[in-house]
């Protein structure tokens, strides 16, 4: 039997999409930025650091958490992936334009063949495991975001109050949908720096932290999309 690809964060769909589960059930009535903030906090802490009812998530990595969904949020208005403001370098960013893009060129029914092409693409790549971890996770989370808001907008569940009443206007906000998830997912991770990846510093938390920003990420910017109508600025010259 032969193996023909494996995405390495394959289960950061699950993880993302039980995210927004939680996040929709949890959220107040009009929320504010705050709000969204804390529920996605609160997921994080319950799914990567609570065993039991004690939660073991250090101060610090609680503070980083909390910066995380302002700063993807501002780096999202802001366009910064796309006017080379993230450290990714050009393989990543060709990968990258790939991905947020080419979702816009093609029916809603071949949004997921169209990024499992993309993944086989990765997955044959010279890129190595660092430069490809934070792409197979965006690629993950995009293929979970884009059933999931799929089953949404034909039998809304969660997201009721914020989905439009006409479906055929939520078809057309559906490609935006999977490309916030994806670019939340890419700006989550990218707010590591040289400190968080020091095993000296984290420790064990090392080898997952940059998962544990990048579904942060995705999870704030997907919400504050449908819930605050989130849209990068016009750009400034």
């Amino acid at each position: 039997m032969s193996i023909e690809k494996i995405n390495p964060y394959d289960y950061a769909g699950g993880q993302f999409t039980a995210g927004l589960d939680y996040v929709a059930a949890e959220l107040p009535v009009d929320p504010t930025i705050d709000d969204l903030r804390d529920k996605v906090v609160e997921y994080i802490e319950d799914t990567f650091f609570t065993e039991g009812e004690e939660s073991d998530m250090p101060g610090f990595v609680e503070n980083r958490i909390q910066s995380i969904i302002p700063s993807v949020i501002n780096s999202y208005r802001k366009s910064a992936i796309q006017n080379g403001q993230v450290h990714f370098d050009g393989a990543q960013t060709m990968f990258i334009r790939e991905m947020l893009g080419s979702i816009f060129s093609v029916p809603v029914k071949s949004v997921e063949q169209r990024l499992s092409d993309i993944e086989d693409k990765l997955d044959c790549s010279n890129l190595n495991s660092e430069q490809s971890a934070p792409l197979f996770m965006a690629i993950s989370v995009g293929k979970a975001a884009n059933e999931y808001w799929l089953n949404e907008i034909g039998t809304p569940t969660n997201w009721t109050t914020y989905l439009d009443s006409s479906e055929a206007i939520n078809y057309m906000n559906f490609a935006y949908w999977v490309e916030t998830a994806m670019e939340g997912t890419l700006l989550g991770y990218s707010q590591l720096d040289s400190k968080v990846h020091n095993p000296d510093v984290i420790s064990n938390l090392s080898a997952t932290f940059g998962l544990i920003s990048a579904i942060g990420g995705a999870i704030g910017l997907n919400a504050s999309k449908l819930v605050f109508d989130v849209i990068p600025k016009v750009r400034c010259h």
